[in-house]
């Protein structure tokens, strides 16, 4: 993979913008060429929805799966779980960045549909988080779209393209919650960033999430990985401490101009890292919205979090995982 990239914006976040206009302000021209020159080569469509696949007539907008308003801590432990050097995951890379229209770029941000890989995918990813994570690069991936129960009155109107033979270029294929009929979704997204946002959304509202059509196990293989992989990075081993050693040693790169996203973290100082929560991809928290907190690492099952999460059920996500690793490290 040649896109191992950062992290994301000084701006300020205003919740009154609409999303458009958030991402807008906030996303180079360079990174939206750079998600589109990615799908065209893939042969997808680039400007178009990839959930919908109308184009841009329709309000298309860029969104993160893993927001560019991600703290420096969730970063530090995502670096650190894929092998990556501190201070070089981007968050503007073209393979955590899809296009959605309006609609459903805020449902996607606040936590009523996601998207899930390939099982096989998944079991690697799973098989693998007490070892090296598995360098998996492909140039494009399939993808499931699953649905939260709150979208049983949004129905998805995907347009055909090719046009269908003897049927209008317009046509289009309404399908219903819970989507059963929706086709497989094919992207140039990597699965490491899908996952990120989906275990997110799955260790904050598991119960439900299981509930969804996926099998269960599949749905706890998802919640372990996010758990394993944003676990705090201590000082306590030599790879951690060579780890957080490190020195952003060029906090003023740009990438506004280049072809490939730059290798560094936008904002890297100590000062910027003070900033308040900036929401990246850009849907604003709305006052009780299940809204996942991904910006913070919210689906950390450590004390704090636990606290935010219904109690029973975060309590044996946690047991489930606890007993899982230790399993696996003992046979």
């Amino acid at each position: 993979m040649t896109d191992n990239e950062n992290y994301t914006t000084t701006d300020e976040y205003d919740p009154t913008d609409a999303p458009s206009c958030a991402a807008t302000n906030s996303m180079s021209m360079a990174a939206k060429k750079r998600v589109s020159s990615a799908t065209a080569l893939t042969g997808l469509f680039g400007t178009r929805c990839l959930i919908e696949n109308t184009d841009e007539s329709n309000a298309v907008e860029y969104a993160h799966c893993l927001p560019r308003s991600t703290k420096s801590k969730l970063l530090d432990s995502l670096e650190f779980s894929w092998n990556m050097t501190r201070f070089t995951l981007n968050v503007d890379t073209r393979i955590n960045i899809i296009r959605l229209n309006s609609k459903l770029h805020r449902l996607f941000d606040s936590g009523d549909w996601l998207l899930l890989p390939e099982t096989s995918i998944i079991d690697r990813y799973h098989e693998a988080v007490f070892s090296k994570c598995p360098l998996i690069d492909e140039p494009v991936y399939r993808y499931i779209l699953v649905a939260h129960p709150d979208m049983l009155l949004v129905p998805i109107h995907r347009q055909h393209s090719p046009p269908i033979q003897g049927k209008p270029p317009v046509d289009f294929t309404l399908h219903s919650h819970p989507y059963p009929e929706f086709p497989t979704i094919v992207s140039h997204v990597h699965p490491r960033f899908v996952l990120c946002n989906a275990g997110a959304k799955v260790v904050e509202d598991f119960e439900v999430w299981a509930k969804q059509g996926v099998p269960e196990p599949v749905i706890r293989k998802v919640a372990c990985i996010w758990t394993a992989w944003t676990k705090e990075v201590g000082r306590k081993g030599i790879e951690e401490r060579a780890f957080l050693n490190r020195i952003d040693d060029n906090p003023d790169a740009d990438d506004n101009n280049s072809e490939r996203t730059a290798n560094h973290r936008v904002t890297s100082s100590a000062l910027k890292r003070k900033l308040p929560e900036q929401q990246g991809s850009p849907t604003p928290a709305q006052k009780g919205s299940k809204q996942q907190k991904l910006a913070d690492g919210g689906g950390w099952l450590d004390d704090e979090t636990l606290r935010e999460f219904d109690q029973q059920t975060s309590i044996e996500m946690m047991g489930y995982c606890v007993l899982h690793l230790t399993f696996r490290m003992l046979y």
